[in-house]
């Protein structure tokens, strides 16, 4: 019995773990348009999860019909924000036929302390809780304290469009909570998927032949 009631609380606990879109907002007025290529750009010093993470969105882009690079090719590593030159960039973009940006990057992180309460299950025959009246057929397992850490992630897909400002070009926002995530791979791999159909339902992207 009890490893019924670890299964369960496995499978709940894995379940309300996987990451969403907590939230998101589209530009008033916005209609689901066909866009060329999509540049992805991970905002991120760890130049490992940078690379997975485009790439893998870069690839389901292609999937769904969408033309998409990965951000390396215009910014290199050790490059900072004091070394570009932003209209340089959008310039760059827009000659290779970029029409759309989609950045991704970690706004906030917190930690922080849960206390996990011990719990009583049904015990089998001849436990020695047996010799102690009342608790007998029973057992318990002891609270714990667990150290957890949540990441704010927003994501922010821009129209690039020559003359317009960042404001003018922002059509869809969202921000996810994800705690304790994990392997950085996996995580990635299974993040972008729920990136992708968010866009996709709210009606920011549609799939192209």
């Amino acid at each position: 019995m009890k490893n019924i009631y670890l299964i369960v609380i496995s499978i709940f606990i894995l379940s309300s773990c996987a990451p969403k879109i907590d939230v998101s907002w589209t530009k008033e007025g916005y209609t689901t348009k066909e866009y060329n290529k999509v540049a992805v750009f991970a905002i991120t010093q760890n130049l490992t999860v940078r690379q997975n993470f485009e790439k893998r969105l870069a690839d389901l882009f292609i999937e769904n019909g969408i033309d998409a690079l990965q951000s390396l090719v215009y910014v290199q590593p050790g490059m900072t924000r004091e070394n570009i030159v932003l209209e340089d960039l959008k310039n760059a973009m827009l000659a290779d036929g970029v029409d759309a940006i989609i950045t991704t990057f970690v706004v906030d992180k917190e930690k922080s302390v849960n206390y996990n309460s011990g719990s009583g299950y049904a015990a089998p025959y001849g436990h020695w809780g047996g010799y102690y009246g009342s608790a007998y057929g029973m057992a318990y397992d002891p609270g714990y304290y667990s150290e957890s850490t949540t990441f704010l992630v927003e994501n922010n897909f821009f129209e690039l469009v020559p003359g317009e400002s960042r404001e003018q070009a922002l059509l869809w926002s969202s921000q996810s909570s994800i705690t304790d995530p994990g392997n950085p791979i996996t995580a990635t791999k299974k993040y972008v998927v729920v990136l992708m159909r968010a866009m996709m339902a709210d009606g920011l992207l549609k799939k192209q032949n």
